[in-house]
């Protein structure tokens, strides 16, 4: 707990107005370029643009059906990605969630609520964890892996939950602070 205490309050320190927008712009610009790349070379060597990252509560058999689906070039070309693309994009979207949530968080007093700024952490953990399962099975596919298919669609659920959390409390605290600064603008200009 200490540990995780003092990575909060070091991200409080070092992140500012200045590291917040330029979050903001590796985030765009990779979702504007690299995220599309990616996109369209897992349909290019799969067919299909269906990940094991994207299937929420799916069951094994469907988990099976669609490495088959890949072939041997495509269940390659998966895990490549995986190694490549999705260890960049975990590190992207976290740099910005941590960074909004650092930053719009900055002045709160409370213990738990300044700690919510590690969310992202804990989505890009499981995350991560999600990639190593999903490459496992895929590279020993057509053994059965029932193990590592039947932890996936839990891990994928985790990550979704709390990455949708963090980035509902960004744009929630946004929001609340854009609203907040209109107010005090108009009260300042009567």
């Amino acid at each position: 707990m200490k540990t995780l205490r003092a990575l909060s309050e070091r991200l409080y320190k070092k992140t500012n107005r200045k590291v917040t927008i330029v979050a903001v712009v590796i985030f765009l610009l990779f979702t504007a370029t690299v995220f599309p790349l990616a996109t369209l070379a897992q349909k290019a060597y799969t067919g299909t643009a269906s990940m094991p990252d994207t299937m929420l509560f799916a069951s094994s058999e469907s988990y099976y059906d669609l490495a088959e689906s890949y072939g041997d070039m495509g269940r390659r070309a998966y895990i490549w990605l995986r190694f490549t693309f999705d260890l960049t994009w975990p590190a992207v979207y976290g740099f910005v969630l941590a960074a909004g949530l650092s930053y719009a968080l900055k002045k709160s007093k409370h213990g738990w609520v300044r700690a919510l700024n590690l969310l992202p952490f804990f989505g890009v953990l499981f995350d991560l964890i999600e990639n190593i399962l999903a490459v496992y099975y895929m590279a020993f596919f057509p053994k059965a892996v029932d193990w590592a298919v039947s932890i996936l669609p839990t891990v994928t659920a985790i990550k979704w939950a709390v990455l949708g959390i963090a980035f509902c409390l960004l744009l929630v605290l946004f929001v609340n602070s854009s609203i907040i600064s209109l107010l005090k603008r108009i009260k300042r200009d009567k």
